[in-house]
């Protein structure tokens, strides 16, 4: 008993802390405490030009968000979509645009918001373990409203107050991310009965990496069409960026890390693993001040990041990772 109850311990006390824990529940438990949810599933990203004739009668032509493409990767069928909506006219009955599309389909879960006094602040989780955090949409219908009212997610409680309409992400002790939302004084608190509507992506991890041909699964002049000719698309950048959930060690690893920039990037470090925690599709990266380049540059940050397949960064990758790391 003695033996026993001697290796319990052993194992509990393990278990408490983020260096020496084994199970993925418990890693993800003391990364909590340090403010750092994990990194989910990412969609593969690829850029396309798309091309179609049409009679033009009621153009421009409105195409939805999740609209899709289908593409084959050894003989495995994927589905990339449109991650926003976009508008296409022309001066003539040619109609070209160009996008980024993502793999997966995006579906809905959908939540009444009701407290009791045993919950008072209620979780709401994510149906699919493979979300892209990174699609997530959070909409919440106050007073039987038909109008939305958008919610942006928060990775601080720096400059919030009772009126700031944000959602936090956590992932749960099943492993399913779950939002929450402010108390009323700390973001805005959704009044009793209000409709949420979570809307995201579901993705096939790494699979589609390199996908290079897309089929148009949709008529772009809508549901009357005006087509003339059958759509054609051209690859501009291959598929990639598509990854697994961020593992046990990768957590361990820059969980702490996370901790001690404090969204913010002071120091070269900094730089480094806030981009390659938020994006996955980072091999490697380097990063130092601009008084060390020659000449120097005072004031800049030279940041250097490697992406697999590629010789150079992509510039819609390029203005993502500035995006990121210009308010930090």
């Amino acid at each position: 008993n003695a033996q026993k109850h001697a290796f319990l311990s052993n194992m509990l006390f393990s278990e408490a802390h983020i260096d020496s824990a084994q199970l993925n529940s418990s890693v993800i438990s003391r990364a909590k405490n340090l403010n750092y949810v994990p990194r989910s599933a990412r969609s593969s990203q690829a850029r396309i030009t798309c091309t179609f004739e049409a009679s033009a009668e009621n153009q421009p032509y409105i195409i939805q968000k999740g609209q899709s493409f289908s593409t084959l990767v050894k003989n495995d069928q994927y589905v990339f979509s449109l991650p926003n909506s976009i508008i296409v006219s022309s001066a003539n009955n040619t109609f070209t645009f160009e996008t980024d599309i993502y793999e997966g389909i995006y579906v809905k879960d959908t939540y009444i918001f009701k407290t009791t006094e045993r919950v008072p602040y209620p979780s709401f989780k994510i149906t699919n373990k493979n979300i892209d955090t990174t699609s997530l949409t959070v909409a919440v219908y106050e007073d039987n409203s038909t109008v939305p009212v958008s919610y942006n997610l928060a990775t601080s409680l720096l400059g919030l107050n009772e009126n700031s309409k944000v959602y936090f992400l956590q992932v749960g002790s099943n492993g399913f991310y779950e939002i929450m939302f402010g108390d009323g004084v700390l973001g805005y608190k959704p009044k009793e009965n209000s409709s949420i509507l979570l809307d995201y992506r579901i993705s096939s991890l790494n699979k589609p990496n390199g996908a290079s041909n897309f089929v148009i699964n949709f008529d772009p002049t809508g549901n009357e069409s005006e087509l003339t000719n059958t759509p054609t698309t051209t690859t501009v950048t291959n598929a990639f960026g598509g990854d697994v959930p961020e593992d046990i060690e990768s957590i361990r690893y820059y969980a702490p890390r996370y901790f001690q920039t404090q969204e913010r990037a002071i120091i070269p470090s900094d730089y480094e693993v806030m981009l390659k925690t938020r994006f996955p599709e980072i091999e490697a990266i380097s990063a130092y001040g601009g008084e060390e380049a020659d000449p120097p540059q005072f004031g800049k940050v030279i940041i250097t990041p490697y992406l697999p397949g590629f010789s150079t960064i992509p510039d819609s990758k390029k203005q993502k990772y500035y995006d990121f790391i210009k308010p930090r």
